[in-house]
């Protein structure tokens, strides 16, 4: 809940006691095997961030993972950005330091080894194993439980008795089972059985392929980190991080673990089918699961024998492929059957139909024969009766002909009759658009009259008005003139009054 807070009291113990310090975690790939819930996970990873978030504070934090695990960290996206930022790959030793590896601790403790040869013999095994340093731990650790206290020798002969390399891997794999406990058995073999191939060797699987095994969300991934976990798996992130393959940890517990030799035996006479299965059934739901992918013939009837012996897990693919291939083989069967049903109840059909059928015949002949002598009788009955039809329907034909004569007399009068109505019907509509235009006429001469009216009105008015103006008009000039000639008998008085110049002026 709070992420910070780790960090905080670590920077106030280094305040406090004026040194640096440095957190260590190692094995952090059990963050992944042993912690199931995502949730806690993020807060552990947010707690070392949170202490390592200032490159200026007395803190450090250096965290220890396998290689085999780094893809898990990429769960949290922030903390894969930190984390990328410090990696650093510690390679596996080379020869020399496996030897030292395993001689000096020896030595360091007071013991020798025997004979030289145990060294090598495990060296040999080392070099071919992927994450070699635990094999080595579980070797030398059988090893040093078997020493002779007494002679300070670490002795080949119990290198021998132990199994060597292969021995102690061995002897560590039934002690992992156990561990697991007696509920995952059946989960731990089915995995374990998908990762050798017929020819019993190490067979790499795609991990989302091992998926399908269990139902249960999340059963196989845990299952696998924690075998994982204890050096017996090895994961193997592919190039371009396309997800990852799953693969036994050393070809020697395929030879030397009985536990897997005893399931394998178990399973040898199906090893070889679940093989061509696990492709057939992978091909068939690439190609959206097309029945003409499934197995026919012999090789579907060795899968339903399969299907009926076999008590393992199956993936869901494969689980389906093997149900179709069923389903199908149990279709054709049935329509085999109503094929076969179908033949035998056709032929017992034709064979009551012919037995009926001579019966009908016999029986047939013997009344075809007596109705021969009837029909002989009835023949000459039917040419009497035969004359006389003849005589009726020569009769029939004549009267039928009247009739069409007749017919056709009618059809004649109802063409005309029919002419004379579209005649009718015309005149009738050439009359009435008359009668139409006539009204139309009619309207517009009055429509004409009343405007004739109204103008003629107007014309009137507008004559009374033009008398009216032209009198004023007189009347205004009437008055102009009289003021004029009264302005030009003032004009003589003056003039009579102050001499010429000022008419001069005045003109």
């Amino acid at each position: 809940k709070e992420p910070g807070h780790l960090g905080h009291v670590l920077r106030g113990r280094a305040r406090r006691d004026s040194r640096r310090i440095m957190l260590f975690v190692d094995q952090f790939e059990e963050l992944y095997t042993q912690v199931a819930d995502p949730a806690e996970r993020a807060a552990f990873t947010a707690c070392l961030s949170a202490v390592a978030d200032d490159a200026t504070s007395p803190l450090r934090v250096v965290l220890s993972i396998r290689s085999d695990f780094l893809d898990r960290v990429a769960e949290d996206q922030t903390f894969l950005a930190e984390l990328t930022q410090g990696l650093f790959f510690l390679n596996q030793p080379n020869r020399e330091g496996l030897r030292e590896a395993i001689v000096h601790p020896a030595e360091l403790a007071g013991y020798s080894f025997e004979q030289s040869m145990t060294v090598e013999d495990m060296l040999d095994h080392l070099a071919t194993t992927p994450g070699a340093l635990p094999l080595l731990q579980f070797a030398a650790t059988k090893l040093w439980e078997t020493r002779d206290a007494g002679r300070k020798m670490l002795s080949h002969a119990s290198y021998l008795a132990m199994g060597g390399v292969a021995g102690a891997l061995a002897s560590h794999a039934d002690r992992v089972i156990q561990d697991l406990g007696p509920h995952k058995q059946g989960l731990i073999r089915s995995v374990l059985l998908r990762l050798v191939s017929p020819e019993r060797t190490r067979a790499i699987v795609p991990l989302d392929e091992l998926h399908d095994l269990s139902r249960e969300m999340g059963e196989v991934q845990r299952l696998i980190d924690q075998m994982v976990d204890a050096r017996l798996l090895v994961v193997q992130t592919l190039e371009g991080g396309k997800g990852s393959t799953v693969e036994i940890v050393h070809e020697s517990l395929i030879l030397n673990w009985p536990t897997l030799r005893r399931w394998l035996d178990e399973t040898q006479e199906d090893a070889a089918i679940i093989d061509q299965l696990r492709n057939a059934a992978r091909q068939w739901h690439a190609k959206g699961r097309s029945p003409d992918l499934l197995w026919r013939g012999d090789t579907a009837e060795e899968a339903k024998k399969f299907r009926r012996r076999y008590k393992g897990v199956l993936p869901d693919v494969e689980q389906a492929f093997l149900d179709e291939i069923i389903m199908y083989e149990q279709a054709v069967a049935r329509r085999k059957r109503v094929a076969v049903i179908g033949a035998f109840v056709g032929m017992a059909v034709l064979v009551v139909a012919a037995l009926v059928a001579l019966v009908i015949i016999q029986k047939s002949r013997t009344e075809a024969t007596k109705q021969a002598q009837i029909a002989e009788l009835k023949t000459k009955e039917a040419l009497g009766l035969k004359k006389e039809a003849d005589d009726a329907l020569e009769a029939m034909r004549q009267k039928e002909k009247e009739r069409q004569a007749a017919e056709a007399a009618k059809q004649v009068v109802d063409v005309k009759l029919s002419t004379a109505e579209e005649d009718l019907k015309r005149k009738n509509a050439e009359l009435e658009l008359a009668l139409a235009e006539a009204k139309e006429n009619e309207a517009s001469a009055k429509r004409a009259e009343d405007r004739a009216k109204n103008a003629q009105k107007a014309a009137e008015k507008a004559q009374g008005e033009a008398v009216a103006a032209k009198d004023e008009v007189l009347f205004e000039k009437a008055k102009v003139e009289s003021l004029w000639r009264q302005e030009q008998e003032r004009v003589r008085r003056l003039q009579s009054q102050i001499g010429s110049p000022i008419v001069n002026d005045l003109k």
